[in-house]
């Protein structure tokens, strides 16, 4: 059954280039479309963030000139990480009678969401998965998320709806990807939103304190996805409503470790997850790539791990915490040739806070203003 098209962009082209076919999604925040590139004669992904046209008009902005500056980042990184999705195009798109909201033209992925997959794995009661298996099927997400960390950006909503696998199943080898940095910031930077998914939030994110917000967020959050890939689609944090699972993430005495969830693996893995998963960030895995590289070296003394996984994992074992002075976000400019027009230039900064939706979906919140303004 096709969805109802509430923009009526079906038929149009955008930016003559782009033959706007079918809604595929329609999301709390977002919509889906399947397009054809008349140019190249692929199908591509417009993505339209519906969900910020409320927002008064200086939060619109200032989201937007995040929006654009990460997007332009996580579109260079595609090209040199496999397990990123490609944007192909950045651009703003003006409501009937109402105000422009930012759109992303993506590369078009057959396959399944990760949440998809782990639903139906519950549903069926499949097998455990080792930590070996775990992290040779999240390898590449990871290495991509170690890139982005890298040069400072902080996607802020990792889960399984934001990963995308190329099959019906998870095996290691088959294509995952990371999906939609659009609520992503810079880290050590101003946001003009604060949101979570409480499914797969982290304590700072419950408490509300943006300003302790960085790459040890998206640690916590991909740590409870790798349990969950464990534990074959049975949910890490324990709860059915806010309330609860804020309980289970801040809670320092019971973490979401795969022991403490029912799996017998090594007494060095469970540290390594105990860490990602602590609830004081400066006890935290800073990075994604400190998380890998004590993972890789953690689950190789299982000897299941393959040597060409082995071999992927860039950097040595660190003891690295969050708070570690020697991090820096690279400086270096990024530009992207987007395949769109300039966007415009825009300002501002305000804070928004909407009524929660259901605990599975993205709760946006005030962000805090800092302690000067």
């Amino acid at each position: 059954m096709a969805l109802a098209d509430p923009l009526g962009l079906i038929g149009s082209k955008f930016f003559e280039r782009y033959e706007i076919l079918e809604l595929v999604s329609h999301g709390g925040l977002s919509l889906v479309y399947r397009a054809e590139d008349v140019r190249e004669q692929r199908s591509v992904a417009l993505k339209c963030y519906t969900g910020l046209a409320d927002l008064p008009e200086s939060t619109r902005r200032a989201f937007q000139e995040t929006f654009v500056d990460v997007a332009r980042i996580v579109a260079r990184l595609a090209h040199q990480q496999r397990g990123l999705a490609h944007t192909l195009g950045i651009a703003t798109l003006p409501l009937p009678g109402g105000p422009e909201i930012p759109c992303m033209v993506l590369q078009w992925l057959d396959g399944y969401t990760l949440e998809s997959i782990l639903d139906r794995e519950r549903e069926h009661g499949a097998p455990n998965r080792c930590a070996a298996e775990a992290f040779e099927i999240m390898l590449a997400p990871m290495t991509a998320l170690s890139a982005a960390h890298d040069l400072g950006v902080v996607h802020r909503d990792i889960k399984p709806s934001n990963i995308f696998v190329g099959s019906h199943a998870l095996y290691p080898g088959v294509p995952v990807r990371i999906l939609d940095f659009s609520l992503g910031k810079q880290n050590g930077g101003p946001a003009p939103v604060s949101f979570m998914t409480p499914n797969y939030a982290a304590p700072e994110q419950f408490a509300g304190d943006e300003h302790r917000i960085g790459p040890w967020t998206d640690v916590f959050g991909f740590a409870l996805v790798m349990v969950e890939v464990m534990l074959g689609g049975r949910p890490a944090l324990a709860g059915d409503d806010i309330d609860s699972l804020r309980a289970a993430s801040m809670d320092p005495q019971v973490r979401p470790t795969p022991n403490a969830l029912g799996l017998e693996i090594p007494a060095r893995i469970e540290g390594v997850f105990r860490r990602a998963l602590a609830v004081d960030i400066t006890e935290r895995f800073a990075t994604m790539g400190r998380f890998q590289s004590a993972l890789a070296h953690a689950v190789s003394e299982e000897g299941r791990m393959t040597s060409s996984a082995v071999s992927r994992v860039a950097g040595e074992f660190s003891t690295g915490s969050a708070t570690q002075p020697g991090y820096r976000p690279d400086p270096r400019p990024v530009t992207v040739d987007s395949g769109s027009r300039p966007p415009p230039a825009i300002t501002g900064y305000t804070v928004i806070a909407p009524t929660p939706a259901r605990t599975g979906e993205t709760v946006v919140s005030p962000a805090p203003r800092p302690a000067d303004d």
